[in-house]
């Protein structure tokens, strides 16, 4: 029996809130004050523990990432709550996001007794740069020198057939699915080895198929011969592969495309570091291998490492500053990337960053992620009869142009004399043109959507007087995100 989820909270929403009002509102006594971190740290996991439900807290220490233990957004909120319910902190009131921007019980402690001490928030910036550099000095130290072996050929085999192998994560998402779909009808390349999450690597090769499916993509009978897909986390050493599995993809692996990345724009930096690390996996796979010619190894980084400075150009260049990738943990995450890509070189590596700008829908079909937040955006015509009016003027790059650019990169870099000594290249990979944001609402129109531009506070009123429901009007999501 399967349960109808919205149906069920809807039926039974006064029982849910009232639990959650008696959990949140404590016990009506007064707040507690705590001046240790020892104290403190009991306190929070408490709360955490409570917060978890009927998940089992073995193995929650202080320094547990909370996100990568499995607490989410709704348990960031409860923690949150309680806190503010519970904890004397005077007249401040804690962040929406404060779980995410000290997500263990160690640094929000920390955090919360800097807040009663009245010293945080004084070197917010300063650490925030300080922590990047330590991250960049530690994955950077960890990749390993290229191997000094040439025992095979610059090209790889597999079962007889020469050609490039390229391994690629991310192929279950948009972008993904493009990449795999251009690499596979090149003649140049023999297999695409895609890593994807699965339960098995049958799971692992149903997943891709129905990505391509999903988004229409055309790929050729030959083409999808040359697909390869294992269940795989490369966030471990081994890559959660078998022996001979790992030793397969060291010995034929001609690049490697790390194009897999967790877009949450809540979590810190300290959030992401398993997955630098995950990307310094990879590239120490492609550094031991056998090969004269090292493996080329591709990360798709974000524009995001360089918005956090108003720079008339930005050259494709590595950053000097931590100050360039702004506020957010994603966009920190992938400049500290980028930095180890850039010393990598140094260790024998050939590494390319791909700065990736905002993607939309391809320009054959138009299929665009609908979880994203303009196609939600977009929806909200259907409900609430209007968009909003922007001061916006984007740079949007349809995601077809964007995986068929990638491809090109990486299979012009493996076939370049030139490229074949160890180095370190930044390409932008984005729309260099703006748009006017009247000129998309004009488009919507032409194309048939029926809605009326208003002021966005209007459109948000709208919105928010819309169909709660968002398995209905998944648009009213953007009012909570």
């Amino acid at each position: 029996m399967s349960i109808l989820r919205p149906a069920c909270y809807k039926k039974f929403a006064p029982i849910i809130d009232a639990v959650y009002e008696r959990f949140e509102r404590g016990t009506g006594e007064p707040k507690k004050v705590i001046t240790d971190q020892a104290t403190m740290e009991a306190f929070i996991r408490n709360i955490v523990v409570t917060a978890l439900g009927d998940k089992t807290s073995e193995g929650l220490e202080a320094s547990t990432d909370l996100f990568e233990f499995g607490v989410d957004s709704l348990s960031t909120t409860r923690v949150r709550n309680v806190i503010s319910k519970t904890l004397e902190l005077g007249d401040v009131t804690l962040g929406q996001n404060v779980v995410y921007e000290h997500p263990s019980i160690s640094n929000l402690s920390s955090y919360l007794l800097a807040l009663q001490s009245g010293s945080a928030g004084r070197q917010d910036s300063a650490d925030a740069a300080q922590q990047m550099w330590a991250m960049v000095d530690k994955w950077a130290g960890a990749v390993i020198p290229a191997s000094t072996s040439s025992a095979g050929p610059s090209h790889a085999q597999i079962n007889g057939t020469p050609g490039e192998v390229v391994v690629l994560t991310g192929a279950t998402g948009s972008l993904g699915a493009f990449i795999l779909e251009n690499l596979v009808n090149n003649p140049t390349v023999s297999r695409v080895i895609c890593l994807s999450r699965g339960s098995s690597h049958d799971d692992s090769l149903a997943r891709v198929k129905a990505s391509l499916a999903q988004r229409q993509r055309n790929v050729t009978p030959e083409g999808a011969k040359k697909i390869i897909s294992f269940a795989a986390d490369v966030n471990r050493v081994d890559l959660g592969l078998q022996p001979e599995q790992l030793e397969m993809i060291r010995l034929h692996a001609t690049a490697y495309i790390h194009n897999a990345w967790p877009v949450n724009f809540s979590l810190s930096l300290q959030s992401f570091e398993p997955h630098i690390g995950g990307a310094v996996n990879l590239l120490n796979l492609a550094q031991t291998s056998p090969k004269g010619v090292k493996p080329a190894f591709f990360f798709s980084s974000s524009v995001g490492t360089r918005q956090g400075r108003p720079d008339p150009v930005v050259d494709e260049a590595f950053s000097d500053d931590p100050i360039t990738a702004g506020g957010m943990g994603y966009g920190r995450s992938k400049w500290v990337v980028e930095k180890v890509m850039e010393r990598a070189k140094n260790v024998g590596a050939r590494a390319g960053v791909l700065r990736i700008g905002q993607l939309v829908g391809d320009t054959e079909r138009g299929v665009w992620n609908e979880t994203e937040a303009w196609p939600l955006m977009f929806k909200s015509a259907n409900t609430t009869g209007a968009l909003p009016l922007l001061d916006e003027r984007p740079s949007w790059l349809p995601v077809d142009q964007a995986g068929r650019a990638i491809s090109e990169i990486v299979l012009s870099t493996l076939s370049s004399p030139e490229l074949a000594a160890p180095h370190a290249n930044v390409y932008h990979v984005l729309n260099p043109h703006c748009s006017q944001w009247s000129d998309i609402l004009d488009g919507l129109k032409q194309g048939g959507l029926k809605f009326d531009a208003v002021e966005r506070r209007e459109w948000v009123q709208k919105l928010s007087e819309s169909n709660p429901d968002v398995e209905v009007n998944p648009t009213y999501k953007l009012l909570v995100s």
